[in-house]
């Protein structure tokens, strides 16, 4: 009776628990890799360079903010909302993108001004051009899209894959002798 009622449970829920533990496969990722990889590139890369590396990627996580613009809830929402309307969904998802890339153009511009007026900005230009593509990932992947579709399993495959990659070619590359 008691393991007839728990069957029924997880069957009727069975879409969100496996959203539910992919997405912890994703969180533990995302909380492994940093304790294994911090260490080892503060090691590598010494206090003061990493420290830098860290500050700019925090400066640039502001341009990320600005480009995400709350599509994580609003667009979530709105494909969930629509999920078997496919013209609606086009159009979502195509009014999304375009405004992403407006604001990240915007956020680009923003940057080059920085470099082009603070010094510590100007002394650092390519730390922060590169770290700037970070906001990539923000304005071409579109997890809002997953999200909303209920498709948990595609953000962890390619995050996680991602991740490990990076990973194992940063560890390939870095060495230590």
């Amino acid at each position: 009776m008691f393991l007839n009622k728990i069957q029924r449970i997880i069957n009727n829920n069975k879409k969100i628990i496996e959203n539910f533990s992919y997405l912890s496969i994703l969180q533990i990722l995302n909380l492994a890799l940093p304790l294994i990889t911090y260490p080892y590139l503060i090691k590598v890369l010494g206090a003061d360079l990493y420290g830098m590396i860290i500050y700019s990627q925090v400066i640039i996580s502001y341009f990320s903010i600005i480009i995400n613009y709350g599509f994580e809830a609003s667009a979530t929402k709105d494909i969930s909302v629509n999920r078997r309307n496919k013209i609606k969904i086009s159009n979502i998802v195509s009014s999304v993108l375009e405004i992403k890339l407006f604001l990240w153009l915007i956020s680009f511009i923003i940057l080059l001004i920085l470099i082009y007026l603070l010094p510590s900005f100007s002394n650092n230009k390519i730390l922060y051009l590169f770290t700037f593509t970070l906001t990539f990932n923000e304005f071409l992947f579109p997890v809002w899209y997953f999200q909303g579709m209920e498709k948990m399993k595609f953000i962890t495959l390619i995050n996680g894959s991602v991740k490990v990659l990076f990973f194992n070619i940063d560890i390939y590359f870095h060495k230590i002798p």
